[in-house]
C-alpha cells in the first residue's frame, strides 16, 4: 500500500487468472459440455451463472478454459474470446490415443504448465460454488483451497466422489482422501455438518504447475498406456504438502456447491438455484 498526495490510501490489487477445467467428455450427460446446460430461472446457462459468481471479485484479468477436442468447439462457439470485456483464452488437455477419456484432474492441472504464468483460481466448469466461495479466497501469495461442508456438497440421492479433507490447527491441509461412490445416506447429521470436502476450487501460485507437471509426467511414464487409470489431483496435493515448507491453506465456504452429473439433475439444479 502507498499514500497519494491527497492522503487517500490506495490498495494495490494483485491480478490473477480464472481457470476452468472443461475437458471432460460428459459421458453420463450425453456427451455435451455440462457447463452449457440451461439451468437458470430464465434458462441461463450454467457457465453464465458461474462466471457471474466468480467475477464478483475485482482482480480477474483473464478467463482461461482447459478444453479437449470434444468440448472446445461448443464452448468457443458460445463464449468466443471475451466475456464482459475480459479476454478468454483456451488450451487443451490432450487425450492419449490409447484412451477414450482424459487422464484425470491431476493431468488437467499439469496441462496448464507453460500456459498459466500468474496466480490463478482453479475451478470446475460444471459446478456452481456461490459468490462467497470466490470472494473468501484471500489475495495473498499463499496456495488456498476452498472447502465445503459435506452437507452442502452432496446430493440427496445418487453416488458421488468426494475428497475428504483433514485440516490442521493453522488451517493448513494435512491430507485429502478421495472417497468414491459415497451417498448422503451413508453419513449422520454430525458428519454431514463437520466433514470438509474439496470440490476443486483452489487458488494456486504458478509454481504449483511446475510441481504438478514434473510429478504427473513421471507418473505417466511409469504407467504408460494404461487405458483406464485416472490421475487424481488429491494424490499429488498430498505429496506436495508433505514436502517441507510447502503449504496449502483452507477456507471453509458456507455456500452450497451445486453441480450436474446427468440430464435428470437439471430440474433439481433449477429448483436449487431458484431457492
Amino acid at each position: 500500500m502507498f499514500e497519494n498526495k491527497h492522503k487517500h490510501i490506495i490498495r494495490i490489487i494483485s491480478i490473477m487468472y480464472l481457470v476452468y477445467i472443461a475437458a471432460g467428455i460428459s459421458s453420463r450427460f450425453g456427451g455435451t459440455p455440462k457447463m452449457l446446460a440451461k439451468v437458470g430461472k430464465n434458462d441461463e446457462r450454467l457457465i453464465d451463472i458461474s462466471l457471474q459468481q466468480a467475477l464478483t471479485r475485482n482482480d480477474i484479468e483473464k478467463i482461461h478454459f482447459l478444453v479437449s477436442e470434444y468440448t472446445y468447439g461448443g464452448i468457443l462457439e458460445y463464449l468466443g474470446n471475451t466475456y464482459r470485456g475480459i479476454p478468454i483464452s483456451y488450451s487443451f488437455q490432450i487425450i492419449p490415443t490409447y484412451r477414450k477419456k482424459p487422464l484425470g484432474t491431476a493431468d488437467a492441472v499439469a496441462s496448464l504448465y507453460l500456459t498459466i504464468d500468474k496466480e490463478f483460481i482453479l475451478c470446475n466448469s460444471d459446478d456452481l460454488y456461490g459468490e462467497e466461495s470466490f470472494t473468501c479466497i484471500p489475495s495473498d501469495n499463499s496456495n488456498w483451497m476452498v472447502g465445503f461442508r459435506l452437507k452442502n456438497a452432496i446430493p440427496n440421492k445418487g453416488e458421488v466422489n468426494r475428497g475428504i479433507v483433514k485440516i490442521g490447527l493453522h488451517n493448513e491441509i494435512k491430507h485429502i482422501e478421495e472417497q468414491l461412490g459415497i451417498m448422503k445416506c451413508d453419513f449422520g447429521d454430525c458428519d454431514l455438518e463437520n466433514t470438509v470436502v474439496s470440490m476443486n476450487l483452489f487458488k494456486f501460485q504458478p509454481e504449483m504447475l511446475q510441481f504438478m507437471y514434473e510429478r504427473v509426467s513421471q507418473f505417466i511414464t511409469e504407467h504408460a498406456e494404461h487405458k483406464t487409470k485416472e490421475i487424481l489431483l488429491p494424490n499429488f496435493l498430498n505429496e506436495y504438502v508433505n514436502i517441507v515448507d510447502n503449504e496449502i491453506l483452507c477456507k471453509i465456504s458456507q455456500s452450497k456447491c451445486l453441480g450436474l452429473t446427468s440430464q435428470e439433475d437439471i430440474a433439481d439444479l433449477k429448483r436449487d438455484i431458484s431457492n
